[in-house]
């Protein structure tokens, strides 16, 4: 007949076990309170024991997997595309590792993109906002406003991001990317991923006074960064916006140029924001198409 086993040793047998699962979990799937709770011991005993062998305990609270090596190197499109769109509507944390990214939840489908992108399968976070400098959660017509937002802790993918050119508190300071960090193939899905957070675009009439539509393209950024936008998509109209930061300009096209542009960021992309493409398919096209003579290619 075996012998019986004491409580201390099987108490040991049950530690010894929980170890060995939190040491064969991957980093982002560790979490003492979820191995302790299953193993049924108490969690400063499971991290007692995990500091006595050099253990290393991740706070991830509760983490998901995530492919760390997205932003490793620019060389796809879509990888140029996501990083464009960080620049615009990115967050990136001065003094953790946190990376956030927030828009109007009328694109919460568009962060469902890049979570696929990321391989991350976190919950998008749902909350109101209020109107700049109130506490009004309402817009002008009376609609309560939500936004909706993706927050990831990575050590690495913060690093990578801050290497190449996506800083803490970029918006007054932020630089066009080297072509060491976006190389030159990828600019326009960098620049188109920068608009889609970033831009406006829509037929508009050209004054109260000449009701005609035309096109209209708006970009907003620091003056080197938009100068640079410039080289990829034409010249454009360059200005210092209006009761804004000294360093925050707008660059615009209308008409003509507004369409091209546009016509070189979504034709034949294959990541975009839903939204602004529909505008570029459903009316920038058809209405050029209209105002354009086909046998000479020239406005009517």
């Amino acid at each position: 007949m075996s012998e019986q086993l004491t409580k201390s040793q099987i108490k040991k047998q049950i530690i010894e076990a929980a170890i060995e699962e939190y040491v064969g979990m991957s980093k982002f799937e560790r979490s003492i309170a979820k191995t302790s709770a299953k193993y049924g011991i108490n969690k400063k005993t499971l991290a007692r024991y995990l500091k006595e062998r050099n253990i290393e305990i991740i706070a991830n609270k509760g983490a998901y997997p995530i492919d760390e090596s997205v932003f490793e190197k620019i060389d796809t499109e879509e990888k140029a595309y996501w990083l464009g769109f960080l620049y615009a509507d990115g967050y990136v944390a001065a003094n953790s590792n946190q990376v956030g990214l927030g828009l109007a939840l009328c694109d919460i489908t568009h962060l469902e993109k890049y979570k696929s992108f990321i391989k991350w399968e976190g919950e998008i976070k749902v909350y109101k906002e209020h109107q700049f400098g109130s506490k009004d959660d309402h817009n002008k017509k009376g609609e309560e406003m939500y936004n909706c937002k993706v927050t990831i802790s990575n050590e690495k993918i913060h690093r990578d991001l801050v290497d190449l050119g996506c800083v803490p508190n970029k918006s007054l300071i932020l630089q066009f990317p080297t072509e060491d960090q976006v190389p030159k193939e990828f600019q326009v899905a960098f620049i188109r991923g920068y608009f889609d957070g970033d831009g406006t675009l829509g037929l508009y009439p050209h004054s109260k006074k000449n009701p005609r539509l035309e096109e209209s393209l708006l970009i907003v950024g620091t003056k080197p960064f938009l100068e640079k936008v410039q080289e990829v998509l034409g010249p454009g109209y360059l200005m210092q916006k209006k009761n804004c930061n000294e360093n925050t300009y707008r660059l615009g096209y209308s008409t003509l140029k507004a369409f091209k542009a546009a016509d070189i960021m979504y034709k034949n992309a294959t990541v975009y924001l839903d939204r602004k493409y529909n505008i570029y398919i459903n009316e920038y096209c058809p209405y050029r198409a209209k105002t354009v003579k086909t046998e000479t290619s020239t406005p009517c």
